[in-house]
């Protein structure tokens, strides 16, 4: 799918434990209730996007690799890294469904010339950079300096272009980084998911894109300020939604998680957050 110059690339499908959706009680308490609950919510699905734009298109996240396909794959990426992921997740990916497959089909230059920008370092968000050969890959430099949850063994052989936000950034998250020279796609803080999280703006035709990453998993917690029990700060994400929901109201945007299946459909019809 493909409107506004952006295009949506599902890669796949996930499922997650229940109370990973929503917090209650401490971080003790949250973290327990995901590790022992039976629970799974229904396929979500694991977007990336693709920016048009005219200084070099620009990829938001990679999504999943064709590595599901193989048996074993999860544990090559290290023993502790699989052993969560099975117990916290499951994955589902067709063949043709992974970002080395589809991008070509959407973007017939491939990689060439194309820029990855990163939200966070979860595996359904880096797995993809293993079919991005030639990529420039950017990530803030708190993030890859200090990854939460993130498969070490997976990231190992990437040197990501790092950059710093600007203390003298966006007026309502304090600080930002501008991915393009026009200054019309920028980086922002929104911690609390990991330590380091940031979410992705592209303004265009008098509309801001806001490529949210995991900082909600869905535009109703956005709207009701509520909390994901995967947070791993939660009075930092709860600060980072309630600057999400400040920009919302301050500017028309379109918000864009990677897991909302309801992303698709507001994407195609340029709905605004409402106010």
């Amino acid at each position: 799918m493909r409107n506004h110059g952006i295009s949506l690339i599902c890669t796949g499908l996930v499922r997650v434990k229940k109370p990973f959706m929503t917090r209650q009680g401490g971080p003790i308490t949250s973290r327990l209730r995901i590790l022992t609950s039976q629970d799974f919510t229904p396929d979500l699905p694991i977007f990336a996007w693709l920016i048009a734009h005219p200084e070099g298109d620009i990829l938001v996240d990679s999504g999943m690799s064709g590595g599901l396909l193989r048996a074993g794959y999860l544990d090559s990426l290290g023993r502790f890294d699989a052993w969560l992921s099975r117990r916290l997740c499951t994955f589902a990916l067709k063949p043709g469904e992974q970002i080395g497959k589809q991008l070509p089909l959407i973007r017939p230059s491939g990689t060439r010339g194309l820029r990855v920008v990163m939200t966070h370092l979860h595996i359904d968000h880096v797995d993809g950079l293993s079919e991005l050969a030639g990529c420039e890959i950017l990530v803030n430099e708190a993030e890859w300096a200090h990854p939460s949850g993130a498969p070490k063994a997976l990231l190992a052989p990437f040197k990501p272009k790092r950059f710093a936000f600007d203390r003298n950034g966006d007026a309502i998250f304090g600080q930002s980084y501008p991915i393009t020279r026009a200054g019309d796609v920028i980086a922002v803080p929104t911690p609390g998911h990991t330590p380091h999280h940031c979410s992705i703006i592209l303004r265009r035709g008098g509309v801001s894109y806001i490529f949210a990453g995991d900082a909600v998993y869905n535009q109703g917690q956005l709207l009701a300020g509520e909390l994901a029990g995967a947070h791993m700060d939660a009075r930092r994400a709860a600060d980072s939604i309630e600057r999400l929901r400040a920009f919302t109201r301050n500017n028309p945007a379109v918000l864009l998680p990677s897991h909302d299946p309801d992303a698709a459909r507001r994407l195609a019809e340029n709905e605004i957050v409402p106010r």
